[in-house]
């Protein structure tokens, strides 16, 4: 079977895209932009990966933001900038939202590195007020 006998489907979309006006090619951009910005957003912070330097949900977050608006504009032979500002204000948004409810959930010391929760420092501060109890005693 050639490859020109199905048509792609890809391929037709591109070309729906393309022949698009420039009011309709804007909301699309809008959409499609902001769809990226909140799947990259949440590669970075629901994908739990601890592989080091370059974790997997770091590379899709990069591939989302950076690889694929750039494959849009190739593919379709139109400019993507107004759908790379929707993509950035909505991972902005998603970023700031995710640390606003660790902040409320968690508290800051949810961002340091030393983090420990509520329940182990009030423990280690009773241990201490003990042993300095006894230490005195003696």
């Amino acid at each position: 079977m050639a490859q020109n006998d199905k048509p792609d489907m890809l391929f037709s979309l591109g070309e729906k895209l393309r022949s698009l006006d420039n009011p309709a090619w804007d909301k699309v951009q809008a959409v499609l932009g902001s769809a990226l910005g909140v799947g990259s957003a949440a590669c970075l912070f629901l994908m739990k990966s601890n592989e080091g330097f370059l974790s997997l949900n770091l590379v899709l977050a990069l591939v989302l933001a950076l690889i694929v608006p750039r494959i849009i504009t190739n593919r379709l032979e139109r400019d993507f900038d107004r759908g790379r500002k929707f993509l950035m204000v909505a991972m902005l948004i998603c970023i700031l939202a995710f640390g606003g409810y660790t902040i409320l959930t968690q508290g800051p010391q949810a961002f340091t590195r030393t983090a420990k929760p509520a329940q182990e420092t009030q423990q280690a501060q009773e241990t201490q007020e003990e042993s300095a109890e006894n230490s005195e005693a003696q």
